[in-house]
């Protein structure tokens, strides 16, 4: 799975928050984009998607562990025979 970074970035700047281009960093005039270069944002964005996928695989793991010990605890409490 190859992902152009570069099409993504502008994609995600343009739906979610800018209606202009003034987020554009021009390297000759802005030096913050010789500070922040193309990969420091890359590797933020992979951090990011990261800790969502950790953080719902956990969530997901805990959600099942209460699942089925509410339902055992459930089904004693009520003697139903299953």
């Amino acid at each position: 799975l190859t992902v152009d970074f570069d099409t993504s970035f502008v994609i995600f700047h343009k739906l979610l928050f800018f209606n202009n281009n003034d987020w554009l960093f021009n390297p000759v005039t802005d030096p913050v984009i010789n500070i922040l270069p193309e990969t420091y944002f890359l590797h933020c964005a992979l951090a990011i998607i990261l800790f969502i996928i950790l953080g719902s695989i956990i969530f997901a793991i805990q959600y099942f562990r209460i699942k089925k010990k509410f339902h055992i605890k459930y089904r004693k409490s009520s003697n139903l025979k299953i």
